[in-house]
């Protein structure tokens, strides 16, 4: 009876974070992905550095992470080093 209470538990807990990934952008590409958000006519069509933005911020060092947003915070990773680095390369596909 512990074991299927517990099973039972495990899964209704698992469901919730998943109900709750789908209201946030938890990972690179979205909740699924597929890097497609929820609609809403509300979102601007056209953006820039000035315009349909709410804040703007320089982030020190290098990343190439996906921003991760979660209720009302953002979460970004960025590698920052005292030593000089080499530039990145661009890529090449053999």
């Amino acid at each position: 009876m512990r074991s299927i209470f517990l099973l039972g538990l495990t899964a209704s807990l698992l469901l919730s974070i998943a109900t709750r990934a789908q209201e946030n952008w938890p990972r690179f590409r979205g909740a699924d992905g597929a890097g497609v958000a929820q609609d809403n006519p509300m979102l601007p069509e056209t953006w820039g550095r000035e315009e349909n933005v709410q804040w703007v911020t320089d982030i020190p060092g290098l990343g190439w992470s996906s921003p991760i947003v979660w209720g009302d915070r953002v979460f970004i990773t960025s590698v920052y080093s005292d030593k000089e680095q080499d530039k990145p390369k661009e890529g090449y596909l053999s």
